[in-house]
């Protein structure tokens, strides 16, 4: 659908008062509250940058304080994987996990966090990988299918 010249100006000027509106308010706001605004907003973007993930199927073993699981990473980035499960497993949780990737000769040791939790299974985030990994796991992702 293409937009008429004349609603493109309307949507500009609405932007423009938009952010001239928001450029006020921050100008009245004291130095430490911009700080805090400015804080936030970087912590938005960032919670917004996810790593690109994978889609896999790869069977996965973990532990958790009391218990070892046995169930599916279902995707996979740089930072984290998340695991299809239906366990009791809450956020703030550390595991360790031990998998294996196609065309990895050794299986692969990771300590991650629970991140995030839902219904389908847990977001891990990688913790403390080993600095070789980490910079080989980009490569190790742009080979796998998916």
């Amino acid at each position: 659908m293409v937009m008429s010249a004349s609603k493109k100006d309307q949507n500009i000027k609405q932007y423009n008062v938009t952010i001239s509106k928001l450029i006020k308010l921050i100008l009245d706001l004291n130095e430490e509250h911009q700080e805090a605004l400015l804080k936030k907003g970087q912590e938005l973007l960032s919670k917004e940058k996810r790593a690109p993930r994978k889609s896999c199927r790869i069977p996965v073993k973990y532990e958790t304080f009391d218990r070892v699981y046995s169930d599916r990473i279902m995707n996979i980035s740089q930072s984290g994987v998340f695991i299809e499960t239906r366990r009791p497993i809450f956020v703030g949780e550390k595991i360790l996990m031990d998998f294996k990737i196609e065309g990895v000769n050794k299986p692969l040791k990771i300590e991650g966090k629970v991140v995030h939790t839902s219904s389908q299974g847990v977001g891990i985030e990688f913790k403390n990988v080993d600095p070789t990994l980490a910079q080989i796991m980009p490569a190790i992702l742009d080979l796998m299918q998916g």
